[in-house]
């Protein structure tokens, strides 16, 4: 894939992976001071309602400016990081120490997740490891999601050391 239409395509799946997170990061909360508050659907649901609509028309008007590739591509992350697998993801006892990583790279996921919380970009992240791809950091991240105190522990024990 040529190097421009590379820092596209991740820019394009940030976003959308943004939208959905925040999408995430609103309605936990809401939920949360539902259950807590134990109120009637009133209120709190009609904000959710809005909040989950608002999210996914966003995400509506991003997704139909992809192309039909793009949009296959973005589906089997969803279904990825929904399904709890991560192919793109590996651990084996004698590599790495057994950590995470990026198939056939000895690159954990935790040296991808610190960098990007440093703020290194996805289109930096690929030119710093050009065997990687837009879809092996996608894997990575939803990894993350799914694995965070794994990760945050990983990073930790590396900073201490």
């Amino acid at each position: 894939m040529p190097r421009p239409y590379q820092e596209i395509h991740a820019t394009v799946r940030t976003l959308i992976l943004g939208i959905w997170l925040s999408a995430v990061e609103r309605v936990l909360p809401l939920l949360q001071e539902s259950i807590i508050i134990v109120l009637p659907h009133g209120r709190i649901r009609k904000q959710l309602d809005e909040t989950i609509m608002t999210t996914l028309q966003q995400a509506e008007q991003l997704i139909s400016t992809l192309s039909r590739a793009d949009k296959a591509q973005l589906l089997q992350w969803v279904v990825t990081d929904l399904g709890d697998s991560f192919p793109g993801i590996e651990s084996k006892p004698d590599i790495c120490g057994g950590e995470a990583c990026i198939v056939r790279t000895r690159i954990p996921v935790w040296t991808l997740v610190q960098a990007r919380r440093q703020g290194v970009g996805e289109a930096e992240l690929l030119g710093i490891y050009p065997i990687l791809t837009a879809g092996d950091l996608a894997e990575a991240w939803a990894y993350c999601r799914s694995h965070k105190d794994e990760i945050d522990r990983q990073i930790a024990e590396n900073e201490a050391a």
